[in-house]
């Protein structure tokens, strides 16, 4: 996750009243774990670190089955453009206990490729080094929160308890029809949940392909269209150049982890920045429109 040049919502700590959250680091710089460590000091986390893919994987994957480490969360330093590293997170999301287990890559340079390969990969999202301390506080506590309230959303929702509501929908919702595309089952999950939690009358439709995207606004006739800006071999930037003449008055929202230009400049009605808070995304949303349509009239 890289930044955005829209203004950032404060941090929101996690949860301390939850279960810790495990985290494993893949990292050979003594100096960067150091710094990961100290920045989550004062969190519910129990983090182990490795120096390489191979102890990592005889972390997740040992002979013994039941002595594996069952992560919340992978760090993984940027070893992408290593075979390595792609074979790690190739290893990752095909073996049966990790394929749903969130990747975030900590890089200092990634190259278009390099992201390109990442979301083909099943990468999450991106944080970007060098590290300074109280913003890297700041990221991994938002990332780690958004994670944490994702597992416990999956958790109440298909357990069918009741759920931590988050605020009550304005009386007035701006929308009730939301089309998401976004390449990642994960965030396709967890948006459909978090808008489901937020209000129950809202419809939401999810593509995980964007080779159909006129047959789904034409069949779903949606409100408003979440789209992935990184969006696989689609760049959502080049959809986005594609939906606003043909839909003029359907705002577009972009989900973003690594744009660092504003909404504006790309012609989308706001952009929603990874990892985004599951628990108050439905009211960013009414908060979107809301400034987009006074903008518009």
């Amino acid at each position: 996750m890289l930044g955005s040049s829209l203004p950032q919502p404060e941090p929101r700590a996690m949860n301390t009243a939850a279960p810790p959250f495990s985290v494993l680091l893949i990292e050979d710089n003594t100096a960067d774990v150091d710094i990961i460590r100290r920045a989550l000091a004062q969190a519910p986390v129990v983090l182990r670190a490795v120096r390489s893919e191979e102890e990592a994987r005889a972390l997740l994957m040992p002979e013994a089955v039941d002595t594996a480490f069952r992560p919340d969360l992978i760090l993984l330093d940027h070893h992408l453009e290593r075979p390595t590293g792609i074979d790690f997170v190739r290893e990752v999301r095909g073996h049966p206990d990790t394929h749903a287990t969130p990747v975030v890559v900590l890089s200092g340079n990634l190259s278009p490729e390099a992201v390109e390969r990442g979301h083909e990969l099943g990468v999450h999202a991106f944080l970007e080094k060098p590290f300074y301390f109280d913003e890297l506080r700041d990221l991994l506590l938002t990332t780690l929160s958004f994670w944490q309230h994702d597992r416990r959303f999956r958790q109440q929702y298909h357990a069918a308890a009741a759920p931590v509501a988050p605020e009550a929908p304005p009386r007035q919702r701006h929308y009730h029809r939301v089309l998401v595309f976004d390449d990642d089952p994960d965030i396709l999950d967890i948006t459909r949940l978090s808008l489901e939690l937020y209000d129950s009358d809202i419809a939401v439709s999810t593509h995980s392909t964007a080779l159909d995207w006129q047959q789904a606004i034409a069949h779903f006739q949606p409100d408003v269209v979440l789209l992935d800006i990184h969006f696989g071999p689609v760049s959502g930037l080049d959809l986005l150049t594609e939906i606003m003449p043909l839909h003029p008055d359907l705002p577009v929202l972009l989900f973003s982890g690594l744009t660092r230009r504003s909404h504006a400049e790309v012609g989308a009605a706001g952009i929603i920045t990874k990892p985004f808070d599951a628990l108050t995304l439905g009211r960013d949303i009414d908060q979107m429109l809301v400034a987009w349509r006074e903008g518009s009239s």
